[in-house]
């Protein structure tokens, strides 16, 4: 019985998924996620192409190392001052993930007179619009409790025009260079603003 293919391996994509410039880069990273579920050989092709490119032009762009998408801040803080932040950023009930570890998370939720510079709020993607009953937001703070500690990951989410047709899509390829580029600067400095002012809060509580 022949073995069943694995373009994940076949094109690389594991070995960058590895890469320190993969770990600090948050476009890349994001284009690997849409990998991960894309149905079409060409677009892993495509998105390794452009990840190998920009690697290339800047081996470890400067900026927060993580595995978690989206994430371009993270920050181990005491499980109190965590507790704090998600009562009074409006968080969920922690519950257990997967593997069993205690999670929140805390919408940085945008309104008509506060939001990122360039933000459209009229036109966000279709996952933004499923997801009726939830506020639009620009990103939120994942937090992962421990006994004593916490770690808090600042998270954006941003909008991409050309996933407008079905939940399961994944964008354009150059449509998540262009965003990254244009859109996620402005989006990180508003939600890291956000979680700084969240934290002070907590911490005279």
């Amino acid at each position: 019985m022949a073995k069943k293919r694995d373009p994940w391996i076949e094109l690389g994509l594991g070995k960058l998924d590895r890469s320190p410039h993969v770990l600090h880069c948050l476009m890349c990273r994001e284009l690997l996620k849409f990998c991960s579920v894309a149905e079409e050989d060409d677009y892993l092709v495509r998105a390794r192409d452009v990840i190998v490119a920009h690697e290339k032009k800047v081996p470890v762009p400067e900026g927060t190392g993580c595995r978690h998408s989206g994430c371009v801040f993270h920050e181990v803080i005491s499980r109190t001052l965590a507790l704090r932040m998600i009562k009074l950023g409006g968080g969920n009930k922690p519950g257990r993930d997967m593997r069993g570890v205690l999670w929140s998370s805390i919408p940085l939720i945008v309104r008509e007179e506060d939001h990122p510079e360039g933000f459209d709020m009229t036109k966000q993607d279709i996952v933004h619009r499923y997801f009726k009953y939830l506020p639009p937001c620009a990103g939120d703070v994942y937090i992962r409790l421990g006994s004593k500690k916490a770690t808090a990951h600042v998270r954006v989410s941003p909008a991409y025009k050309s996933r407008h047709e079905d939940i399961h899509d994944v964008p354009n390829i150059e449509d998540v260079v262009e965003t990254s580029e244009k859109t996620v600067p402005a989006i990180m400095t508003w939600c890291m603003a956000k979680y700084r002012t969240l934290k002070e809060l907590a911490a005279t509580q």
